[in-house]
């Protein structure tokens, strides 16, 4: 697989190496109410390899190299997972070796109704 890195870099583009781990875990309350709970952790060996999410890149275009997360939500289930309420606060942190302006440490709290069938 570095062969295939050097290669596409070779090209232009622009490919860093990242690990990824995610534990969600999750209690029913009741047969309407869940909490949920979630570890996120991104690593990369290169220097800027890992972006901030959709919500964090607003506020920071820059990139790092190790990237954490903790949630804590729950979720309201009005007609199964076909209509739920779900709301939750979140901590993130990103490392940023370079020191080029990709550095974050926040928390966000975020609510939405979610459809589906």
């Amino acid at each position: 697989m570095g062969a295939f890195c050097k290669a596409f870099r070779d090209e232009g583009f622009e490919v860093a190496w990242a690990w990824a781990l995610m534990a969600m875990p999750f209690v029913n309350a009741t047969e309407k109410l869940q909490f949920v709970g979630r570890y996120t952790c991104l690593g990369s060996d290169d220097v800027n390899g890992i972006r901030l999410g959709t919500y964090e890149n607003r506020l920071v275009s820059g990139r790092g190299d190790q990237y954490q997360e903790l949630y804590l939500g729950a979720n309201y289930s009005f007609y199964g997972h076909k209509l739920k309420l779900q709301t939750g606060v979140q901590y993130a942190d990103m490392n940023d070796r370079a020191d080029d302006g990709g550095a974050y440490t926040g928390v966000s709290w975020t609510t939405g109704i979610r459809i589906g069938w």
